[in-house]
């Protein structure tokens, strides 16, 4: 009996044996693996040339979060990354819902940056303990794009870093769909979501990235999961920044001088169109004269190599909508669509956007003019070619009308357009006028929600 005692008295401490050293080993393999991972997380933040940091660890119940904190020239915590850092570990211990172990690491990754500046990328890799394997749950996160000023160690704002508050303005906004547009992830049909992009532009916004060549911002696009920041090219805004900050001056946008010269600016709305825009530009080259084509983006998407050519031989582009619609009677997101797409179209097929927007039959108010985020251009002489019954009567409602600055109505989709423009620019060149585009016509900055009817008259669009 005693033997039989002993013998199941050995069979339990050999099963206790085999389950703490299962359990020991499996606690060992666990902090390998931890020990294993944390070397590997600090290896890539020792890829931070010259800058120490502190480790700092944070464990509650089954949550473990480290994180990198940059130090200081005088060995001191950086506030700023500390500040943002321990606000996202409050954000991970409250929202936190799982019932495996997790792991979070805060890392920093100096960038690049601007004149006077220090700038971190605050990166996030979480790892969950699935057995004895810590294993990565998704890719390294971007968090947050903090830029300093070097000399009083202050977070940079886009208040501190522009002159004014072009930040808040629709031009601004036009700037940065427009860097969406660049990256070629858009289609036409992602015309609509511009309209309701979201960028920072509070002035107390901080999250973005500058460098000496550009500024980059993250933005959200309904719709569009790829663009998740864009990057504009200081020489596109760079005249509208601080130069504390600045590697080189940038000077505003050359506008064109008004010519003392009698000028006018001719306008075809409406294509382009394969039977009679190549006409009109062959005309228009005859007499080396330049135009401004406003065109429709359905035209854009059948007759792309139109568009092109008209920019290589020196005319303007300017956006009529997709397909002609009377824009004060559309939605905001409808208006988008028609507007945007066909910004989308151009830049497509020329990869340059249009300045200036006509809005069908001129109909414009507060809406459209917001939504276009450009100036809009009207005209002063309407020649009624849509419904002329000869090129001769086109011909004539131009002389009849013409004057210093003016800006003619015409159409590049009718026949009767084509065969008049040969005559109507002999005798105008004869009365001693030269032919320009819109923005040289006018002479000056434009702005967005201003209307341009000719270039001694405009008004904000109410």
């Amino acid at each position: 009996m005693k033997k039989k005692w002993l013998f199941i008295g050995l069979i339990i401490l050999a099963a206790a044996a085999l389950i703490i050293g299962t359990w020991l080993y499996h606690k060992h393999q666990i902090k390998v693996a931890e020990e294993k991972l944390e070397k590997k997380i600090d290896q890539s933040v020792k890829q931070n040339p010259g800058i120490a940091f502190r480790k700092a660890h944070h464990k509650q119940g089954d949550v473990q979060i480290t994180t990198y904190i940059p130090l200081t020239k005088d060995k001191q915590d950086n506030k700023l990354v500390k500040k943002q850092m321990d606000t996202y570990i409050a954000q991970d211990l409250k929202a936190l819902r799982s019932d495996k172990p997790r792991y979070y690491f805060y890392t920093f990754k100096e960038q690049s940056s601007a004149k006077n500046t220090d700038s971190f990328r605050i990166e996030k890799v979480s790892y969950e303990r699935q057995g004895t394997k810590l294993v990565q749950l998704k890719k390294r996160e971007l968090i947050q794009t903090l830029t300093l000023d070097q000399t009083t160690n202050d977070l940079l704002t886009l208040q501190s870093i522009f002159k004014n508050s072009f930040y808040k303005k629709a031009a601004f906004k036009k700037i940065v769909a427009e860097a969406a547009i660049r990256t070629g992830k858009l289609r036409v049909a992602n015309g609509k979501d511009l309209a309701a992009i979201q960028f920072p532009n509070k002035a107390g916004a901080y999250d973005f990235h500058l460098t000496n060549e550009a500024l980059i911002l993250p933005v959200k696009i309904p719709h569009v999961k790829t663009v998740k920041k864009v990057t504009i090219p200081l020489k596109t805004i760079g005249y509208q920044l601080k130069e504390k900050h600045l590697n080189k001056q940038y000077a505003r946008p050359e506008v064109p001088r008004i010519s003392k010269k009698k000028t006018i600016a001719l306008t075809f709305d409406d294509g382009p169109s394969s039977l009679y825009t190549p006409k009109i530009l062959d005309v228009l080259r005859k007499h080396h004269a330049k135009a401004t084509f406003f065109v429709l983006g359905s035209n854009v998407e059948k007759n792309p190599a139109l568009v092109k050519r008209e920019m290589a031989e020196g005319h303007q582009v300017g956006n009529h909508s997709w397909d002609h619609p009377l824009l004060t009677k559309r939605l905001a997101k409808e208006v988008a669509q028609q507007i945007w797409g066909t910004q989308i179209a151009v830049y497509q097929a020329t990869g340059h956007f249009p300045a200036v927007v006509r809005p069908p039959y001129g109909g414009i108010d507060r809406q459209v003019a917001e939504v276009a985020g450009v100036p809009i251009v009207e005209w002063t002489i309407d020649t009624l070619d849509w419904k002329a019954k000869s090129g001769n009567s086109v011909t004539k409602a131009v002389l009849a009308n013409a004057g210093q600055g003016e800006i003619v109505l015409m159409h590049d989709i009718h026949g009767k357009t084509a065969a008049s423009l040969d005559k109507t620019l002999r005798v105008l060149k004869k009365r001693g006028y030269r032919f320009v585009t819109v923005n040289k016509l006018l002479g000056q900055e434009l702005q967005s929600g201003c209307e341009y009817f000719s270039s001694y008259n405009h008004r904000t669009v109410k």
